[in-house]
C-alpha cells in the first residue's frame, strides 16, 4: 500500500485500531479494504466520508469491513507534490525512486554528481524531508501516477 495513503488514514484514525487488508487498483481506480479492529467502527464512518468515497461495508465472522475509493486523495496529494516540484526536481526524485544511485542519475541526466546531490538538497527542503527513503515516501503518489502516463522503468535503463 502506498505510505502516503497510510498517513492519511492514520490521521483520521487516531483513536481506533485498524488494518488495511488490501489494495486494489483498476484503470484510475484505487480502493482499499479496511479492518476495523475496536467497537467504534460506525463512529468513525462520518469521518472517512469526509476524505474518500465509501463503495461499500461489510461485516465477517462478526468483524468489521469497509471498501474505500481513495483516487481523489491520490490524485490531491499527487497535485501537491507535482505544485512543489520542478519538472528536473520530479525527475530526479522518480530515478531516487527507481533506486539509482547519485553517479547514475548524473549519468543518465548528463549533469555532475554534486548538482545531482544540490537537487536532493533543494528537494529534501521542499518536501520537510531528510532522506532519500522519506523522499520516495512523500513522492510516491505522484510517481504512481506518472507511472500510468509512461513506463517509468524506461527511465532507470536509458
Amino acid at each position: 500500500m502506498n505510505n502516503q495513503h497510510q498517513q492519511n488514514l492514520g490521521s483520521l484514525f487516531t483513536d481506533v485500531s485498524y488494518q488495511v487488508v488490501s489494495e486494489i487498483c483498476k484503470h484510475d481506480h484505487h480502493y482499499y479494504i479496511i479492518h476495523l479492529k475496536e467497537d467504534q467502527e460506525k463512529n468513525y464512518l462520518k469521518e472517512l466520508k469526509k476524505s474518500f468515497v465509501e463503495v461499500d461495508q461489510f461485516e465477517v465472522n462478526g468483524q468489521y469491513f469497509i471498501i474505500l475509493d481513495v483516487s481523489g486523495q491520490i490524485k490531491s496529494s499527487a497535485q501537491e507534490i507535482a505544485q512543489l516540484l520542478s519538472e528536473r526536481e520530479l525527475q530526479i526524485a522518480t530515478l531516487v525512486a527507481l533506486g539509482q544511485a547519485n553517479k547514475q542519475i548524473a549519468h543518465r541526466l548528463h549533469i555532475s554528481e554534486w548538482t545531482v546531490a544540490t537537487y536532493l538538497r533543494r528537494i529534501f527542503a521542499k518536501l520537510g524531508v531528510d532522506s532519500r527513503a522519506a523522499m520516495v515516501y512523500r513522492c510516491a503518489s505522484l510517481i504512481q501516477l506518472l507511472q500510468s502516463d509512461f513506463d517509468v522503468q524506461e527511465l532507470a535503463t536509458i
